[in-house]
């Protein structure tokens, strides 16, 4: 979960870039990413944090899972309603 989570960081980073750099992207798009990208990155920080004092592992899949759905639930809402519509061209 912990290396899953840190490609799916890579990627929303990526994309926020990506949307930055395009000229007709939706800055809000950026903005949605970025806080994406936090989140998953605090949620690994913790997890990271709980792994390296004490040998809870399922507690911090716990949170990387909570994580997870905290993210997932900032990008639909972000992404579906304060965005508009998604371009897919």
């Amino acid at each position: 979960m912990f290396g899953l989570s840190c490609f799916v960081i890579f990627f929303m980073l990526s994309n926020a870039i990506s949307i930055f750099l395009e000229a007709y992207g939706k800055k809000s798009e950026v903005l949605i990413f970025t806080l994406g990208t936090g989140a998953m990155a605090s949620g690994l920080y913790f997890s990271y944090g709980i792994i390296k004092n004490s040998d809870k592992y399922l507690y911090s899949c716990g949170i990387i899972g909570i994580t997870w759905l905290v993210v997932f639930l900032i990008l639909f809402i972000g992404l579906f309603f304060f965005n508009g519509p998604i371009k897919w061209n």
